[in-house]
């Protein structure tokens, strides 16, 4: 299993990361609160790869009806997820890191 290969870039006057490999799936039930995402691809993803500014894509297979959900990706560590947490299954949602939460 590699881990996800993150790359600072700058133009100047903004900073940024961007994923090497960003696309996870999740099969977390609808009303379960704490979202596991995984790699199709097994690329690891860890507390390492969770740095401010980055954005990830999940495919949730099902909706969410849970209050205050979390999601943890590959084996990082859970994090809460913020703003519209209204998705349908089948839906693929882009996330961006705040440093603290999923947003």
């Amino acid at each position: 299993m590699s881990n996800v290969t993150i790359s600072k870039f700058s133009d100047g006057t903004n900073t940024g990361y961007i994923a090497s490999q960003a696309y996870f799936e999740c099969n977390t039930g609808a009303s379960t609160a704490a979202k596991v995402a995984t790699s199709p691809d097994s690329v690891g993803f860890t507390n390492t790869s969770l740095v401010r500014g980055i954005t990830i894509q999940v495919k949730f297979t099902n909706i969410n009806s849970a209050s205050n959900p979390t999601l943890k990706v590959g084996t990082s560590t859970a994090k809460p997820i913020k703003g519209s947490t209204n998705w349908l299954g089948g839906s693929v949602v882009s996330f961006t890191y705040d440093g603290t939460n999923w947003i």
